[in-house]
């Protein structure tokens, strides 16, 4: 019986160093397929990444004032007179430090005069399921402040909740003929303010009820839509 001891330990040692092995080689696979999807969009890495555009995203998603966020895998592309940026956004307070958006978008515009706001979307339907993710949603994402309601655009509503620090800069701003626009897109995540708007997107396969993989070409069209929705209109 002693005999086998040593074998098994060894076979043990043995297995956990392949387990390992083939974590390591499925992060680095993933983050080279990552790479390569970012470039071909025309992205470009930062290193090092820019401290006044880590600052500016980190601010728009910071819930409290002790939440540690760190802003991780920085690229960037110059589009005419805005740039973009994709970006991880890592919460280090959270005891499992997990991503709390991957493969975010932020758009930095001079044709941007945001109001302070977050955009949530709402899973549509009625029943007690909608409603707790809702309220879900609501309570763990970034408000900026209080909900607003927009009673005459049911189709924004139906979509999305609204919430702002400045309820009379927000209305100014979300106009009709924008609430009508963000009536037809789904499940945007935006936090804006001033030149800056970040978006990420809830990536749901509603068919079979589960998280579905990002698509950057899809969310890289969304952050482009929104940025030309919310252009040119200081508040």
């Amino acid at each position: 019986m002693n005999d086998f001891v040593p074998a098994i330990a060894l076979a043990v040692l043995a297995l956990a160093v392949l387990v390992i092995t083939w974590v390591i080689r499925s992060a680095r696979a993933r983050k080279a397929a990552r790479a390569r999807e970012a470039a071909a969009l025309g992205f470009r890495p930062m290193a090092p990444p820019d401290p006044d555009v880590v600052g500016r995203i980190a601010a728009l998603h910071r819930r409290s004032p002790g939440q540690a966020l760190d802003v991780r895998e920085l690229w960037r592309q110059e589009r005419g007179s805005q740039t973009l940026y994709l970006f991880d956004l890592v919460d280090r307070s959270a005891q499992d430090a997990g991503p709390t958006a991957e493969r975010a978008i932020a758009v930095v515009s001079a044709a941007l005069h945001l109001p302070r706001f977050s955009l949530l979307p709402r899973i549509e339907g009625e029943g007690m399921l909608g409603a707790l993710g809702n309220l879900l949603l609501e309570r763990f994402a970034t408000p900026a402040g209080e909900p607003l309601a927009f009673p005459s655009s049911p189709a924004f509503e139906r979509r999305y909740t609204l919430a702002a620090a400045d309820e009379q800069a927000a209305r100014r701003f979300f106009t009709a003929e924008r609430l009508a626009g963000l009536g037809e897109t789904r499940f945007w995540m935006v936090e804006g303010e001033n030149d800056t708007l970040t978006l990420h997107t809830l990536d749901l396969d509603l068919a079979r009820g589960r998280r579905k993989a990002p698509d950057l070409a899809e969310r890289l069209r969304a952050a482009e839509r929104a940025a030309a929705l919310f252009a040119d209109a200081p508040v």
